[in-house]
């Protein structure tokens, strides 16, 4: 992708995979089958491979259909979201997914890594990510003695976390401190001799 030049088929595909993260990997791949039985998406595949939400139909059908389609995977919450933020996105974006942190965190049911998330990845905007992978990566780098459980704690961290964030590249960045720690820096039986 060039930095002045983002393919829409590239960006849907990016920012509709930060929006499963908000489903689990099991689930997300049983709610993509489940929208897709439904004909929420469009009948062309991008280069990528992806099959594209059609945000405007799952934004006109009615809740029922959508919970009858979710049936079975449960967090039926996410599902309501999901419709609701399809509404939202096909009246007050015309379709077009927002890329400012503030108003995709405005968003029904997206919180700050969400948020972070789909800015990062899909718009390559400095935000940094922060989950329990970085909370651990970092805080064990820095020595932070500081609880993750407390506001104090969750403050100061993400802070650090967008101070050590490379701006020019934050989606590689934010990709790469998430799986270190999820490959070297476990919680468990941490892999400090190759770090």
């Amino acid at each position: 992708q060039g930095d002045d030049i983002v393919d829409d088929g590239w960006l849907a595909e990016q920012t509709f995979k930060r929006w499963q993260w908000r489903l689990g990997t099991h689930n997300a791949t049983l709610a993509l089958d489940a929208l897709e039985h439904g004909g929420f998406f469009a009948t062309h595949i991008s280069p990528c491979g992806f099959a594209h939400l059609q945000v405007e139909s799952l934004a006109t059908a009615s809740e029922d259909k959508v919970l009858k389609l979710w049936q079975g995977l449960g967090y039926y919450s996410r599902a309501r979201n999901m419709h609701h933020t399809a509404k939202i996105i096909s009246e007050k974006y015309k379709g077009k997914f927002p890329e400012t942190f503030e108003e995709i965190k405005s968003l029904k049911g997206v919180g700050d890594y969400t948020a972070a998330a789909i800015t990062s990845f899909a718009f390559n905007k400095p935000h940094a990510v922060v989950d329990g992978n970085v909370y651990r990566f970092i805080g064990r780098l820095f020595g932070i003695k500081l609880s993750v459980q407390s506001a104090e704690g969750k403050t100061f961290y993400k802070k650090l976390a967008q101070k050590l964030l490379d701006k020019k590249n934050p989606a590689l960045h934010n990709q790469a401190i998430m799986e270190f720690g999820s490959q070297y820096c476990k919680a468990a039986n941490p892999d400090c001799l190759n770090c």
